[in-house]
């Protein structure tokens, strides 16, 4: 039999041909960039490095806020050394190359991110927080108000909506968030003169970017969950935890000193009652002494 149409065929035993094809698994990998394990390796070295930073800040948060405070000085004081060197004239135009460049780099994720988003058209239910000041302010106003503001309060406690309009308000908020940081940066370097936060954001949107959740998801493939998490640094976050930790031990210890003191308290109630109860017996012995 003929091989297959551009499918290199490999010569065994006898003279006969055996064709050689791919599997249908590494094909779809091959054509699919979503979770590629191309753009995954192509980043490795720099989500290795968060990693590494995630856990030092995990296990000692004061020593990641640390890291963070210093990385962030160093970076500034390169950034203002290389800017130093070159000549006013050409440090502007360089990091309004790299500024454009970045804005462009991160609307095409989001072009991508959005097509990806499409493309799985993931429908699976998600139900989303509230706002809990909200929903606690219309619960004290809905006291006594019936049905009507009681499914006010419900509306406002959580959202009922879909993975796939979850990622897409996501990318929406990505884009509007762009916007906000392209104004301010624009102020600062065409009235102010500065050149740094061009360079600065372009480093720190770099950074930002990896961290992104819909990166995550939609281009690193990644399982994150949904709704995802406020973007706050690693050892906020490992802080917190901490301090919830600790809240939690305490509120136990309570509780169980709690339980010893009501212990305590009832065995000196049963203490009394028996001192009580001899008192009485003592008082009706020496009354049946008196009538002997």
């Amino acid at each position: 039999a003929a091989p297959a149409r551009g499918a290199p065929a490999l010569t065994v035993r006898g003279g006969a041909t055996k064709t050689k094809t791919k599997s249908s698994a590494s094909k779809a990998k091959k054509m699919d960039p979503t979770g590629t394990p191309v753009v995954a390796k192509l980043l490795r070295p720099a989500t290795a490095l968060q990693a590494k930073y995630e856990s030092i800040a995990a296990e000692d948060p004061m020593r990641g806020l640390l890291i963070q405070v210093g990385g962030t000085m160093v970076t500034m004081k390169l950034i203002s050394r290389v800017l130093k060197k070159s000549g006013d004239k050409q440090a502007a135009l360089v990091g309004r190359m790299m500024y454009v460049a970045y804005l462009a780099l991160h609307q095409l994720i989001l072009n991508y991110v959005e097509s990806r988003i499409e493309i799985l058209d993931d429908e699976s239910p998600l139900t989303i927080p509230g706002n809990p000041m909200l929903a606690q302010l219309a619960k004290q106003q809905s006291q006594g108000g019936g049905e009507v503001a009681q499914a006010l309060v419900e509306k406002l406690a959580s959202k009922e909506t879909t993975v796939k309009a979850y990622d897409l308000d996501m990318v929406l908020k990505g884009r509007r968030s762009q916007v906000g940081s392209l104004c301010v940066t624009a102020y600062l370097h065409l009235k102010k003169g500065m050149v740094q936060p061009l360079v600065a954001n372009v480093v720190m949107g770099l950074v930002a970017l990896l961290r992104d959740p819909l990166v995550r998801v939609h281009v690193l493939g990644e399982d994150v969950e949904r709704p995802f998490a406020p973007p706050q640094p690693a050892w906020l976050k490992a802080m917190q935890a901490q301090q919830a930790e600790a809240a939690a031990k305490a509120a136990e210890e309570g509780a169980a000193d709690a339980e010893e003191e009501s212990e305590e308290e009832g065995d000196d109630d049963e203490d009394s009652d028996d001192a009580e109860e001899e008192d009485i017996d003592e008082e009706d012995d020496d009354d049946d002494d008196e009538e002997d």
